[in-house]
């Protein structure tokens, strides 16, 4: 995935050098999302989760690529750790008050980007309905 990225910001640079800086606007520039998959998840204390991060360049889905993401914990060790693969370790016991912790992926190539997930450690997920979509 950073192959891919960075082979796009190579073939802006090119373009931009063959048109001049004008004829390259801020639209040409590849615009990066990430989602975390799952977005919810209930883990117990001291199991662990994977967590996927889903890379979208210009709203194509560009599949499951870790390794192009920096993994973190919000609120730091306590509340678990995450690898660089995306495995999260819930800590042995719940730190109070967390009862959900939010689990990050930045991307290597845009810090500005990041997508996040929930785990929740005590009780379940809450059901959210699908987004829909209108036409």
């Amino acid at each position: 995935m950073a192959r891919k990225l960075s082979k796009i910001r190579l073939f802006l640079l090119t373009l931009s050098a063959l048109f001049g800086a004008a004829a390259c606007s801020s639209s040409d520039i590849a615009k990066i999302g990430i989602q975390v998959d799952p977005l919810c998840a209930a883990v117990a204390p001291g199991t662990t989760q994977q967590f996927n991060a889903r890379i979208f360049i210009d709203d194509v889905d560009q599949g499951i690529d870790n390794a192009a993401v920096n993994w973190s914990v919000l609120g730091g060790d306590v509340n678990g750790v995450v690898d660089a693969n995306g495995l999260y370790t819930a800590p042995d016991t719940n730190p109070p008050p967390a009862v959900q912790v939010t689990v990050i992926a930045t991307s290597k190539e845009d810090d500005q980007k990041e997508g996040q997930a929930t785990a929740v450690l005590s009780g379940a997920c809450p059901v959210v309905p699908p987004p829909t979509q209108s036409f």
